[in-house]
């Protein structure tokens, strides 16, 4: 198995920028706006959809009982909420059209 590759926030705006006319600042600011548009509207619990890319999410899960190994105790979690992303139709084929060809 092919070890993965990650793509970091800097490699975004390089790649962004290396493919357009803007400077590296101003693909910076807006790569740094989007991120922060994007936080904010999850923070304030909206649904963000990105037509063609995909769906995100605030999904929330109740707390769970557990049992503490070092006290001997059960004791209750706190409720959290965690993000969760739905590919759209677009990203799904994409996907699988270069899935398919790095296998044949």
């Amino acid at each position: 198995m092919l070890a993965k590759s990650k793509q970091t926030k800097s490699g975004l705006v390089n790649y962004v920028y290396e493919n357009s006319a803007f400077d590296l600042k101003d693909v910076s600011k807006c790569v740094n706006m989007f991120l922060t548009a994007l936080s904010d509207s999850l923070g304030n619990g909206e649904v963000v959809e990105l037509r063609g890319f995909g769906t995100f999410e605030v999904k929330p899960h109740k707390g769970r009982r557990a049992f503490d190994f070092k006290t001997g105790e059960i004791r209750q979690n706190h409720d959290y909420c965690s993000v969760v992303f739905k590919p759209g139709k677009a990203l799904k084929e994409k996907l699988h059209k270069e899935h398919h060809e790095k296998d044949c």
